[in-house]
């Protein structure tokens, strides 16, 4: 069979490749071509960059940079230091980090390559989870972060669910969950430098972001919440649901007891499957801490080695350690994610809020969180499901079950 692009000069298949622009794009082109794929090979890296740069346009820029050039620190640091954090903050907040692209500065850029591939790994997993037909089944599920990324483990094995890819999302979604785990990204960071330090960042950084914006970053709190969630249901005695055949959202009077039971068979709540560990663990930190360290330390359990029943080997040594390094610094009422979740109940962006959450508003209208009190119980599930959903990402129902979200989000009365 001939390669029709050998006919071609260098510099069209390296323009043909530059357009197609995306990673599954790409890959079925170098599989079917030889010469496609030997020019892909000699240009990669300049391939690599025009899609980062592409996937990175406009602030997303900005806001990775505001991650990967983040003073380092390993814990509060001292007051005397707080400036050099001010100025990096202050730098970002105005578009003002340095752009690397232009400056050629191949080692960050290889830090922005690092963080894009590790987010966008998540992002997959998350979407996938939120989307799938029974969440709080795929929810017990761990990402597989090693060469084959893509599958969903439970025990080692796969359960059977393809994977969303990152480009297999809209643009405007695409930028909605990169924004929001940058931002989430950056919070963490801000979070470890203490209180005071956290409250006066938090103020500038975040005071112009939309409601729905804010809700976004406690989405991605929530999920990183259920992947620790998801080590301890390997830990436990915990076993993979079948699908049942009917949902909460599709049930007109009380389902079976087969199967989960209310409300784990709509909620997947990380916190009863560490109740199920049985360990005299007592100083474990919570989910609720040890999401606010961020992807660093989850992506170091993820990459632990796996014993028999898929759990990260060396579970508990780790969370020892855990608990005495952050120890006071990982309160789940830091000022940083305190300020986000008042801003979730700012009024007046709503028209401007992505499409499938201005369709649930009508059905979860809130408030949440009121001066730090959270209001009726079956209101604060009913937000819980539908962050573990994605509601405030997507464009509309095409990734959801039959299309339909009136099958996939429930009511307060199904509830």
């Amino acid at each position: 069979m001939t390669d029709i692009f050998t006919s071609l000069p260098p510099e069209l298949r390296l323009g043909v490749l530059l357009h197609l622009n995306s990673r599954s794009s790409i890959a079925p082109l170098l599989k079917a071509s030889p010469c496609m794929l030997a020019q892909y090979q000699e240009s990669k890296s300049l391939i690599r960059r025009a899609f980062l740069k592409a996937e990175l346009a406009d602030g997303l820029l900005q806001d990775a940079l505001a991650v990967v050039l983040f003073p380092q620190q390993d814990g509060p640091i001292p007051k005397a230091d707080w400036k050099e954090v001010q100025r990096h903050v202050e730098r970002w907040s105005q578009g003002q980090l340095p752009d690397p692209f232009h400056l050629k500065d191949y080692p960050t850029i290889e830090s922005l390559d690092r963080l894009y591939h590790r987010l966008s790994t998540y992002i997959e997993d998350y979407i996938t989870k939120a989307t799938s037909k029974y969440p709080p089944r795929a929810y017990l599920c761990l990402p597989d972060l090693s060469s084959k990324r893509g599958r969903l483990l439970f025990r080692n094995k796969q359960i059977g669910q393809n994977v969303i890819k990152i480009d297999y999302l809209t643009d405007a979604e695409r930028r909605r969950l990169l924004q929001a785990f940058l931002r989430y990204e950056f919070l963490c960071k801000v979070n470890l430098l203490g209180a005071d330090a956290s409250h006066k960042i938090v103020t500038t950084a975040h005071s112009q972001l939309t409601a729905w914006e804010c809700e976004a970053i406690q989405s991605v709190y929530s999920y990183i919440q259920a992947l620790y969630g998801a080590t301890y249901a390997h830990f436990a005695d915990s076993w993979l649901p079948d699908i049942p055949n009917t949902l909460v959202t599709e049930a007109h009077e009380k389902i079976s007891n087969d199967g989960l039971r209310f409300p784990d068979n709509v909620y997947f709540d990380s916190n009863t499957y560490f109740g199920d560990m049985n360990t005299n663990f007592e100083s474990a930190p919570t989910v609720m801490h040890l999401a606010f360290a961020g992807f660093d330390p989850i992506t170091t359990l993820l990459m632990f080695p796996r014993d028999e029943t898929g759990c990260p080997q060396g579970l508990i040594p780790w969370l020892s350690r855990m608990s005495s390094r952050y120890e006071d610094e990982l309160s789940p009422y830091r000022a940083a994610f305190t300020a986000v979740a008042e801003r979730t109940e700012a009024k007046g962006d709503l028209e401007q809020s992505p499409r499938v959450y201005q369709a649930l508003r009508t059905i979860v209208p809130g408030p949440f969180y009121v001066s730090g009190i959270f209001r009726d119980p079956h209101s604060v599930l009913q937000l819980h499901v539908c962050r573990q959903r994605a509601w405030v990402f997507m464009d509309d129902a095409r990734l959801y079950p039959h299309r339909d979200l009136s099958r996939h989000f429930p009511t307060l009365k199904q509830l």
